[in-house]
């Protein structure tokens, strides 16, 4: 769009036709037809003009042309005014007219119609801008919360607000979660918290899969999988169009005027180099806020770390019992204490695992289910595919030894001192750290002696060998 081709769909939209440049701009879709999107950007327009030429009026009186002899030397006015009488005056008098009725001279009035005409260009770019930008952020959150839930713990809400607490102290923040430890929910959460303060947000997901209450594994096709598609996706999100290069987007991204909060959504699954490249982007957008949320620990100097606290025995039950009833046609009686504690030490208190089992203990037994789980049967095999395989395979060699022989043995905290008796020696506190990284063991320290245990989750899927055809 330029100045010239607005003055000529001015023209033709007084016609009752919009030329296509203008009549395919987002904010006149609401109107089914081409006469109406053409009045509607005749509106647009002419509400602005009139606003900012006749608001000025300190009379009632209509205005005369040969009154804009009196604010000849207000430039901002005199844009305004010859705007109104060549484009939006019913008369729409040609400049020449304009020139004779007021005494300006011609070329003085080309040039503030010129003006006028920029004027009118950037009020339309940025009223674009804004549509596309709510719809973008409309279809990113929409896209996000059909599959979380809203039903979130005290201490999980809690979290959220801390969250929102440290953002006037801190531009990087990330919540940390479990192998489906309900991260996500929380980012969510603290999106909805901050939606009616007075910070803009942007939610993107980095995860190209998620698994749904069935265990089965659901693809989000627009999902970026590098950092160059994260950045056009906030690029776009802020409703800038019009450039091709990362260095561009960036660019404009830093020029936004408002301090967005940008909610990016499990950047672990992105590849190391990606996540790599996208720290450095993020680097030169230090302007705004960055919400992140994680399966993997990671290092950052200027990041502060929130981690997701997984349920309790009591909140496990009453999300598995949820999770059965609701899947339910019929009443079902509440489960047995002791055959919930058999779940329980296989799945531990972990959200999504007990969604998932909860849903299929609406159709099979509790044996059945014990069995399933431990023989990685469907939607089980899902389950542990979803949470566990993308750390499994970005684990060492010295990684995968530790957890198999964490797995062999019946003791649930394993000592690091009798960990080092192992094959691996000396290595077995890098390995140790390792695994920490992708969140999958729990650690304790008494005096002077450091404690691992696996996740229950983990032990189960691991025993059930599934990680051979990883």
């Amino acid at each position: 769009m330029d100045i010239k081709s607005l003055a000529k769909a001015i023209r033709s939209a007084q016609r009752g036709k919009l030329d296509a440049e203008f009549d395919s701009l987002c904010y006149l879709s609401a109107h089914s037809t081409s006469i109406e999107r053409a009045n509607a950007f005749l509106d647009t327009l002419s509400s602005l003009v009139e606003e900012k030429f006749l608001g000025q009026q300190v009379t009632s009186q209509l205005p005369r042309v040969s009154e804009l002899a009196n604010i000849r030397n207000a430039t901002e006015k005199l844009m305004w005014g010859v705007l109104y009488w060549h484009y939006f005056h019913p008369a729409r008098l040609r400049m020449r007219s304009i020139a004779k009725l007021s005494g300006i001279p011609l070329k003085k009035l080309q040039s503030s119609c010129l003006d006028g005409l920029r004027a009118l260009l950037d009020y339309l770019q940025r009223i674009e801008q804004r549509e596309r930008r709510q719809r973008i952020r409309n279809r990113y959150l929409a896209s996000a919360a059909r599959r979380l839930t809203d039903r979130l713990t005290n201490a999980q809400q809690r979290l959220a607000h801390r969250v929102e607490g440290h953002l006037s102290s801190g531009r990087l923040l990330v919540i940390v979660g479990t192998l489906g430890g309900g991260e996500s929910d929380v980012a969510m959460h603290f999106n909805r918290l901050i939606e009616s303060s007075a910070h803009e947000s942007l939610w993107i997901d980095a995860q190209r899969t998620w698994l749904d209450r069935y265990g089965i594994l659901r693809f989000l096709p627009d999902a970026p999988q590098s950092a160059e598609a994260i950045t056009k996706q906030m690029y776009d999100g802020l409703g800038f169009s019009g450039h091709s290069a990362p260095d561009e987007w960036i660019r404009a991204i830093a020029s936004y005027p408002a301090d967005i909060v940008f909610i990016i959504n499990r950047v672990d699954a992105l590849p190391p180099q990606q996540w790599q490249a996208l720290q450095t982007y993020m680097e030169r957008l230090y302007h705004h806020h960055f919400v992140l949320t994680t399966r993997h620990r990671f290092q950052h100097p200027y990041a502060s770390f929130f981690h997701v606290p997984e349920l309790d025995v009591a909140q496990s039950g009453d999300l598995l019992e949820n999770a059965r009833r609701s899947e339910s046609a019929h009443k079902l009686p509440p489960l047995d204490k002791a055959d919930f504690e058999k779940l329980y030490q296989l799945v531990g208190g972990l959200p999504l695992a007990l969604t998932v089992l909860g849903t299929r203990l609406a159709h099979i037994s509790v044996a059945q289910a014990v069995a399933d789980l431990k023989c990685a049967e469907p939607p089980f095999n899902a389950l542990y595919k979803y949470v566990l395989c993308d750390a499994w395979c970005q684990l060492s060699e010295d990684g995968h030894e530790l957890l198999l022989y964490m797995v062999s043995q019946q003791h649930c905290w394993l000592s690091a001192r009798h960990l080092a008796t192992y094959d691996l020696g000396r290595r077995v506190w890098e390995a140790i750290e390792e695994v920490d990284r992708h969140c999958i063991i729990e650690r304790m320290v008494e005096g002077d002696c450091h404690y691992v245990r696996l996740k229950p989750l983990v032990r189960t899927a691991l025993s059930s060998a599934i990680y051979l055809g990883w």
